[in-house]
């Protein structure tokens, strides 16, 4: 929290629109996490970019579960809740009507 305007109002801030979160490779790859067959996309630290200015309830809890998770579960987001402020999905797998959240760089295809 900061005092923005100096008079005692104190709001929530966030610094950055980036959260780093470290990845260990050789888990993601004995769990599954990542497949082979893309380990060659796979990035370590994985970098989780807002597009926005601001991040809500829901964002920061899954900034929280991703912080504390180190890759021991698989995340998925449903493909009705994806269109958030996830930096346009480039680290998300669609797996039917779900997205695994996967430390590799895909290409998304333009729309």
């Amino acid at each position: 929290m900061i005092d923005a305007s100096g008079q005692g109002d104190y709001t929530n801030y966030l610094p950055s629109n980036k959260l780093v979160i470290p990845v260990d490779t050789s888990l993601v790859l004995a769990n599954g996490t990542v497949e082979v067959i893309i380990r060659n996309r796979m990035v370590s630290p994985m970098i989780w970019e807002y597009s926005d200015n601001y991040a809500y309830k829901g964002d920061l809890a899954i900034m929280d579960l991703l912080s504390n998770n180190g890759w021991k579960r698989p995340v998925y987001i449903s493909t009705t809740v994806l269109q958030t402020n996830t930096g346009s999905g480039k680290i998300f797998i669609q797996e039917g009507m779900a997205y695994r959240l996967a430390p590799v760089k895909l290409k998304v295809p333009s729309r």
